[in-house]
């Protein structure tokens, strides 16, 4: 096991570093070619595309976790057939869905956002076209989904790296053909579908040399009902997070337009490689809570469980660093556009942000993959509801940095609280989330960097800025290993250890 640990970490890591190039490259690419508003219909499509993601019902995750628990051939194979049967199902009514809304109101653009006239019939093209390709491709997204759950990670990864690939060269077809936006949506909607059919062909051969055939299994554990039952809260939690990571730009382009749309969008960009970065070991831990658990190696999990709640919170802290104290500078050297910048207010909430979903990331990963997503539907829908509330309030008062903070308080308030006591009494003393720590941390090291941070945003970029930088740096380790404590340290050290 601890082979499959360090090769998935390896090209979990490989992966984002690579899929994170690819996304810096492209996306001054993509918003010099296409211009600051169609730039902007590229965000509000994606997360158009993330609500009628909700069809796939949770199917796929609960699928997932159901599947890693099946040790017998039958079983799976029983689960998987129903599983696509039901997306292929779903599929159909939103096809049908889609069809009615288009007809009925042809004027549907305006659901999602106010678009200029003169780029209306080019963007409805646009979000046609992507919606269809996203129809397609929708189904095949289970095997994605099972790869990362039999412990194959690392397949998983070099199929994304494959599809950051052909993205890029899809975008370096349009602007050397110099084609449109709906050109290049056409383009990129038949080359998205390479990665899926890879996930078929690898997930195939693999689960049919492993799978077990020999072994009784429990008809009641693939039934429809089990199915339905399970998925339904991952599809709970899925509207939560949805509503969570991708109303913003929707909302910001209804109140502001879509050239703030755009400015979010390359801030929330670049806090999503960062973040994917800093998680990916995340990817490859949630595995082995059910493992751990099924292999009764409670006091393994347990000791893996308290040195992440470390780790997580000051690497959020530096995420915020740099995204407070370098998102300007380099945001301007990225795109070659100092119109693009959001404003360090923004910056600051969303580095803010970053840190507390870092500290909260790992009680709820434990709770969603030991399939307890059920028991916490409740608080990711109280977050999602605080936090579109809070969006709409704010953006009309402080602009854009309304809608960062709004995400900012519905999350302290509501999950980063709430999760890890709901963990803690769904498995008494086996999860024992540090609060005490998050706090000394936080008034203690990320609040003075902080204020340093603020002042020294204050001057132009130069020589004696950054020498001073790096001082901020040394001052949060520093500090941070004090907090953390010299034990706690030595774990964190011996953390591969755990893994054996």
């Amino acid at each position: 096991m601890k082979g499959n640990f360090l090769k998935s970490i390896l090209y979990s890591y490989g992966s984002v570093i690579f899929t994170s190039l690819m996304g810096f490259i492209t996306l001054p690419l993509s918003l010099n070619y296409f211009g600051k508003d169609l730039f902007g219909l590229f965000s509000i499509t994606n997360d158009t595309l993330a609500y009628l993601a909700l069809f796939n019902f949770g199917i796929p995750w609960a699928t997932a976790t159901i599947f890693a628990k099946l040790l017998n051939y039958r079983a799976q194979k029983e689960l998987l057939f129903k599983s696509l049967k039901l997306l292929f199902l779903l599929c159909l009514v939103m096809a049908c869905v889609v069809s009615v809304v288009t007809f009925l109101y042809p004027n549907w653009i305006h659901f999602i956002a106010q678009i200029n006239t003169n780029i209306l019939p080019l963007a409805k093209l646009f979000i046609s076209i992507s919606v269809v390709f996203f129809i397609i491709r929708l189904p095949f997204s289970l095997f994605g989904q099972l790869l990362i759950f039999i412990n194959r990670v690392y397949i998983s990864k070099i199929i994304d790296i494959l599809s950051s690939m052909l993205t890029f060269s899809s975008l370096l077809v349009v602007i050397y053909f110099k084609l449109s936006l709906v050109q290049y949506a056409i383009i990129n909607g038949f080359i998205s579908l390479i990665p899926l059919f890879l996930s078929i062909i690898f997930f195939m051969r693999i689960w049919r040399r492993e799978a077990l055939s020999n072994l009784v299994y429990n008809s009641e554990d693939t039934s429809y009902r089990h199915l339905m039952s399970s998925s339904f809260y991952f599809f709970l939690n899925g509207v939560g997070g949805l509503i969570i990571w991708n109303t913003d730009s929707l909302v910001i382009s209804h109140y502001l337009g879509l050239g703030e749309t755009a400015e979010y969008a390359v801030m929330f960009k670049f806090f999503t490689i960062l973040f994917m970065i800093i998680t990916q070991i995340m990817n490859v831990v949630n595995p082995l809570f059910p493992k751990f658990i099924k292999e009764n190696k409670r006091d393994k999990l347990s000791q893996l469980f308290n040195v992440l709640i470390r780790i997580f919170p000051v690497v959020g802290g530096f995420i915020l660093i740099v995204i407070f104290g370098f998102f300007k500078e380099f945001v301007i050297l990225w795109t070659h556009n100092s119109n693009i910048f959001i404003g360090s207010l923004s910056c600051f909430a969303m580095g803010l942000y970053c840190y507390f979903l870092c500290s909260s990331i790992v009680p709820y990963s434990a709770v969603v993959s030991l399939n307890y997503a059920k028991e916490i539907y409740k608080l990711t829908l109280l977050e999602a509801i605080a936090n579109l509330v809070l969006s709409i309030y704010l953006v009309t008062k402080i602009g854009v940095a309304g809608v960062v903070f709004g995400t900012l308080i519905a999350h302290v308030a509501t999950m980063f609280i709430l999760v890890p006591l709901k963990l803690d009494k769904l498995m008494p003393n086996l999860f024992k989330f540090d609060f005490f720590f998050v706090i000394k941390h936080f008034l203690f090291v990320i609040t003075p960097v902080s204020f340093m941070i603020y002042y020294l945003n204050m001057y132009s970029f130069n020589l004696m800025k950054f020498l001073l930088f790096i001082l901020v740096f040394a001052f949060y380790f520093f500090a941070s290993s004090i907090i953390v404590g010299k034990k706690n340290i030595l774990e964190i050290l011996q953390l591969i250890k755990v893994l054996k």
